[in-house]
């Protein structure tokens, strides 16, 4: 097993090297822009996100066939892109629906047990008792009454759902790299991810933090207020999409080599 700096400076290497593979993600957020424009509250707006998230997943295919090549040192080209497409854009659709499916699960079994438990919460009461008091009073209120059980128990649901949503989340990270670099199908890549996540585990976790790092710091610096800041943060976390996209495919290389890249 490579360490994990070498892993990333390749990761980053070919991202240098090889500039074409930068183009897929401006394409994608562009998709995205496209869903949440001016149809966002138009009747055509449920067509429009539907055509948008498919050419997501149509361009993603493509986008991961480039990687694969790339990280093979063999140069990205239109046709790998359209080869990808045709491969794998459907086994994309179909595994991210699933993967979509987990989590509504998840999110139904986790209301369902509120309802049982705690049944329909007086929220709307409670947060107008709040608001009904002058700010004088509000801090000592908040401090000598308790939220209501009903309440804490609902919220520690939805942290439950949520820290279930993301273990699964990193359990299948590199199941999309895996169903193209490995040409698997989508529920065999699921099982290889999670075992390659056994596997490397902490390399993964430093992975995955930088990554979460990066992206809130590009996050942040395009909500600064400024265009110019704005167009620097867009910038970066387009950057940091295709580098830590490459990383992850690095790591599939590493784990399984080699791949099977066409000259």
């Amino acid at each position: 097993m490579r360490p994990t700096p070498e892993l990333l400076a390749s990761a980053q290497a070919t991202m240098m090297k090889w500039p074409a593979l930068w183009l897929p993600p401006f394409m994608m957020s562009a998709l995205q822009l496209m869903a949440g424009g001016p149809y966002a509250s138009d009747a055509a707006h449920g067509v429009v996100l539907v055509t948008a998230n498919l050419g997501v997943f149509i361009i993603e295919a493509g986008w991961l066939a480039m990687i694969r090549q790339a990280v093979a040192d063999k140069a990205p080209t239109m046709e790998t892109f359209k080869e990808g497409v045709n491969a794998h854009w459907w086994p994309l659709v179909v595994g991210s629906l699933a993967f979509y499916a987990v989590m509504a699960g998840l999110l139904m079994l986790a209301v369902y047990l509120g309802e049982q438990r705690y049944g329909h919460v007086a929220l709307e009461q409670w947060v107008q008792t709040i608001k009904d008091l002058p700010p004088d009073k509000l801090e000592a209120h908040l401090q000598t009454h308790q939220l209501p059980s009903a309440i804490s128990g609902w919220a520690a649901l939805v942290a439950a759902w949520v820290a279930a949503a993301g273990l699964t989340g990193l359990v299948l990270l590199f199941w999309q790299p895996l169903t193209v670099l490995r040409d698997l199908p989508w529920w065999r890549a699921w099982g290889a991810s999670a075992k390659l996540l056994g596997s490397r585990l902490l390399q993964t976790l430093a992975i995955a933090i930088l990554q979460g790092a990066t992206l809130f710091l590009g996050v942040t610096v395009m909500l600064a207020g400024s265009p110019i800041f704005a167009f620097l943060g867009l910038g970066m976390v387009l950057a940091a999409m295709t580098y830590f996209k490459i990383a992850y495919a690095t790591v599939v290389a590493d784990a399984f080599p080699p791949i099977d890249a066409r000259a």
